[in-house]
Parts: C-alpha cells; structure tokens; sequence
C-alpha cells in the first residue's frame, strides 16, 4: 500500500468517526472534521483527487457561497460576517472530502449505517430523558432542536428504506431505528417537527410507488398509535394543544420575531442588515418590546433570517439552492426511480418544512450532516450511473 493509498484509507476512517459521531457529541464532529482536514490537505499535496460534482449541484451551491463572500464584504461588521461566513464553509468540509475520496458504494453504505447508529443512540438517550420527565429531550445536543433537525431528515429516510426492497436484509434493523425515532421525535417535544413529519411522512410512502396501500395503512396506524400516546400523556397532550394557541408564548414570541424581521428587510431590502449582524441589530434596534425572550439571535424561520440579514441578494440564492436540490432530487426519483434521490428529497423537505419555524439552516450539527447525507448521495448517483453506462455496453 502506497502512501496515497494510506491517507485514502486514513480519511475514510475520519469520515467514519464524524459519521458514528455526528448525532452523539459536537466536541468529537469537531475533532474529526479537523483531522479530516488536514488528512486530506496532505493528500491534496501529495496529489489532488478528483471531484466530479454534477454541475445542477454545484451551480446553485456556489452561487449562494460566491453571493454571501459579496455579502461579508460589505457587511458593516466586517469581523462578524466573515465569522459567520466560516461558519458556512466549515460545515462543509464533510461535503467535500466525500465528493473527493469516497468512491464506492461500499463506503457509502458503511457511512450510512454508522450515522443510522449514531442517530438511534442519540434517539435511545432521548427517549431515556422523556421517561424521566424531560418532554424536551435534546438527547446530547445543547438543544431540543438540534435533535429534531437530524429527525426530519432521518425518520423520513428510514421509512423509504424500510419499505424498499435493497434493504430487505436489514428491514427488521431499519424498522426498530425508525419506531425508536418516532418516539424520540415525540419525547423532543419540537412541535415544528411533528408537523414536518406529519406531511412528509404519508407524502413520502405516496411518491414511493411499490406496496403504496399497504404501507399507507401502516403509516395510518402508527399515527393513531402516536395520537393514543400523545392523548394518554398530558405533557405530549398539552404541548400538541398549544400548536393552534396564539397566546401561547412560543407562539406569540415567533410572530413578534417575525415583525421584526420582516421590518429589517424593509428597511434594508437589497443587502440586509448586514451578514452576521442580525443578532445585534435585533436585540439593540428591532425587538418588539412586546418581547419577552430578548437574548434570540435568530428569526425562527429560515427565509425571513435570510431576508433579513442578507436582503433579496441572499435570499434569491438561498431559495435558488434548496429549490434546485428539490428539483434535481425529484428529476432523479422520476427518471430513474433511485431510492436514494427519494429518501434525499424528503431530508430536504424536512430541513425546509420544519425551516419554517425554526432558523434550521443556521444549525451547524443539522446543516453539516445534511450537506454530508447530499453528498453520499451524489457519489451513491454516480456509482449507479456507471453501473448502467456498462450494462449498456
């Protein structure tokens, strides 16, 4: 084994830290994204891999990083914006060494089953913390909401594996992670991510066409069986009753943050605010004084941040980017009826639903293993587009 071989092998095996890690501790994501890093700075050096992005991926992506480095230029505080701008070229790093070392499908399939681990452990914590009375169980995120960005990514995705035939060996393993997720969905109380999975969920079984009735059935009976729960524990029960309450403080306290976003891009509509300054210039100038949380440093809902912060400039290219991922997952179901565009479509709508509610672009646990996820799925695309090129032969 040669010593490109070596570093090859030594990168994947970071990749299959961060991925065993990625729902389980911040501190480890960290270290293996560093180590990632330099490993594949030394390969980069030794020789430079290549990355074959399809270009209806890589088009929307730099266009939003090219529009958002114009952004922290002219941000008004330049030392804020260029931090938030590393914080968006950090979460990346995963992305890239994927795009440039995994190569087989394999490796892709040992990711995969290593992050399914990580996100049962983490849902297992969960639904630990929920029986002993925490009805927002962060499991060991700093954040309820931390757990459930990677649950409207993750459940929708173990439901399309659990009813598709390339994983029927490891169905009984795949439907013991997605009930264990269900519940640690409801422990979490994120009451934007039971909604998120209430639509994609029934959307997700209809789009998959093999045993449709079947398993809308099943899918009927596990939300009577969540709606029999969720009755029979007043906590879950209080906490679905106030979804509809606009007295509810959440509630009350999402509308005011979004008056006042909406007044910021007004105010500044080209540009915005300013790239990472929206913190400041909410709690300083714009905050309702109707508000009681006054410490937020952020909108609650991905578009109005960007509308925001970054004014039409940035929320053009960030809707351009998520709606080409939409468009280009589900041109790839349609055609070629891949699994894997499937189950990527719906983490994407879970990150755009739940989105609506809560800054979920702005979470670097959640963001950073979804752009991780996209990639496995570009290089899982490409293994199969070599398969049929040669079956053509």
């Amino acid at each position: 084994m040669n010593d490109i071989e070596k570093l090859d092998k030594m990168i994947f095996g970071s990749l299959c830290g961060y991925s065993l890690m990625s729902c389980v501790s911040l501190a480890a994501v960290n270290i293996f994204i560093a180590l990632t890093t330099v490993l594949a700075i030394m390969r980069f050096v030794r020789k430079r891999p290549a990355i074959d992005m399809p270009k209806q991926y890589f088009k929307p992506i730099a266009i939003f990083f090219v529009t958002l480095f114009f952004l922290m230029i002219i941000s008004p505080d330049f030392d804020a914006s260029i931090k938030k701008f590393w914080l968006f070229v950090y979460r990346m790093i995963p992305f890239i060494a994927v795009l440039a070392f995994i190569k087989d499908k394999h490796q892709i399939y040992t990711l995969i089953t290593l992050i399914i681990i990580s996100v049962t452990t983490a849902d297992i914590y969960a639904i630990w913390q929920g029986m002993h009375g925490d009805y927002r169980a962060k499991a060991f995120g700093g954040h309820p909401m931390d757990l459930a960005g990677i649950l409207v990514q993750w459940i929708p995705m173990l439901l399309i594996m659990s009813i598709d035939n390339q994983w029927c060996a490891q169905r009984k393993y795949i439907v013991a992670a997605l009930l264990i997720g269900c519940a640690a969905v409801l422990f979490n109380g994120t009451r934007g991510a039971w909604i998120t999975l209430a639509i994609i969920m029934p959307t997700a079984v209809f789009m998959y066409h093999n045993e449709t009735k079947k398993m809308m059935v099943y899918v009927l009976i596990a939300i009577m069986a969540v709606g029999i729960l969720v009755y029979n524990v007043p906590e879950l029960n209080a906490r679905m009753v106030t979804l509809t309450d606009k007295s509810f403080q959440s509630n009350s306290e999402r509308i005011l943050m979004w008056n006042s976003a909406w007044k910021m891009f007004y105010d500044y509509p080209l540009t915005g605010v300013g790239l990472g300054t929206y913190a400041h210039r909410y709690q300083t100038e714009y905050i309702s004084p109707k508000a009681l949380e006054r410490n937020l440093g952020h909108a609650h809902n991905n578009f109005l941040q960007m509308l925001a912060e970054t004014g039409i400039v940035g929320f053009l290219s960030f809707c351009f980017m998520f709606g080409s991922f939409l468009y280009y997952t589900f041109k790839d179901w349609r055609q070629f009826h891949y699994t894997a565009a499937l189950m990527f479509f719906s983490a994407t709508c879970g990150i755009i639903l739940q989105g609506l509610t809560e800054f979920t672009f702005g979470n670097r646990i959640v963001m950073t293993l979804y752009f991780f996820l996209m990639a496995l799925y570009l290089q899982y695309i490409k293994q199969c587009s070599k398969c049929l090129t040669q079956q053509e032969i």
